[in-house]
């Protein structure tokens, strides 16, 4: 396995970020980045989730020997108050 390396763009602070597979998983810091690192070459499907935001998932390709990125966006979660 070689290391490789994602990167959330600018979002909230404390969102899950979870390969599909539960194998890999992180969370963002203060400024919206993590790195998850060792993962196997191959395709996964990354879910990313953060109360008050609306859910997204990604597919992101690791090739061997390579470092890779994934960028996502999270959307305001509108909520309706009674």
């Amino acid at each position: 396995m070689g290391n490789k390396y994602l990167r959330m763009i600018p979002q909230p602070n404390g969102a899950a970020v979870l390969s599909a597979d539960e194998k890999y998983g992180a969370v963002t810091n203060s400024k919206g980045y993590y790195r998850i690192s060792r993962i196997a070459a191959g395709t996964y499907t990354f879910n990313i989730s953060c109360e008050g935001y609306e859910p997204v998932s990604q597919q992101i390709t690791f090739a061997p020997g390579t470092a890779s990125k994934g960028d996502f966006t999270m959307a305001n979660e509108m909520k309706k108050v009674a």
